[in-house]
């Protein structure tokens, strides 16, 4: 039976992003570290790279909603985004 980590340099060698047990133990950890600021991100872990992906969601949302889903999201009442993502869109 092959060893996990000789199939995880196998899986790399053909280009799969494979993560280190050590990088998702960052990754949680970094999360741990942050706090309530964490609470409902997305992120994603590839390659021993972790990435933040809600902020950008949150930014871009009338561009991939359209204004008429995102008035529909927000109940056309101007409700505003999640507090901890209103200072996402003014950076």
């Amino acid at each position: 039976m092959e060893s996990l980590d000789k199939w995880a340099a196998k899986m790399r060698k053909a280009g799969v992003p494979i993560n280190k047990a050590e990088s998702i133990a960052l990754s949680v950890a970094h999360l741990i570290n942050s706090g309530i600021k964490a609470n409902g991100m997305g992120v994603l872990i590839q390659a021993d790279r972790m990435m933040e992906l809600e902020r950008g969601l949150v930014k871009s949302r009338e561009t991939w909603m359209g204004k008429d889903m995102l008035d529909l999201f927000r109940g056309r009442r101007d409700a505003p985004l999640f507090p901890r993502m209103e200072k996402c869109v003014a950076l």
